[in-house]
């Protein structure tokens, strides 16, 4: 079993000091169950970029947009639209995005894994978290031509 900022069990609440990205609404330090010292969305970015995994330093948190993209819904059946071949330990709960819930700012995005679905929750929840890297997707910019 993976321990500190790889275990794939553990749960943060959602928060971030970044006034553009709560909205007003920071969310809630160390609010989860997890190996770090501060189990919140925050402090699991800066210890996965601070280890360097996978010899990288740029990770973060997946827009909701981003994480939606993760699942296959044809593995909906199985409880899981997460593929066990790229997302091996991945665990059917709810994931959360960096991005607020704009009409109810106290919340943010979760993507759930069981069936694909995202809703709002409230930050001060405990959810899994699963970070990504490179540039944020942006779903109104088109894709560059090659």
């Amino acid at each position: 079993t993976e321990s500190g900022a790889h275990r794939f069990d553990a749960t943060y609440s959602w928060y971030s000091n970044d006034p553009a990205q709560h909205m007003s609404e920071p969310g809630l330090r160390d609010g989860g169950k997890c190996d770090l010292a501060s189990c919140e969305t925050e402090a699991l970015v800066a210890a996965v970029n601070s280890s360097g995994l996978c010899g990288h330093r740029d990770w973060r948190m997946p827009q909701r947009e981003e994480l939606l993209t993760l699942g296959d819904y044809g593995l909906i059946e199985s409880g899981n639209v997460l593929d066990p071949e790229f997302f091996p330990l991945a665990l059917p709960g709810e994931y959360w995005s960096a991005s607020t819930f704009r009409l109810y700012p106290q919340s943010a995005w979760v993507v759930s894994a069981a069936n694909g679905l995202d809703r709002g929750e409230r930050k001060t929840e405990a959810r899994l978290a699963r970070l990504v890297r490179g540039e944020i997707f942006n779903p109104r910019k088109p894709p560059e031509s090659n």
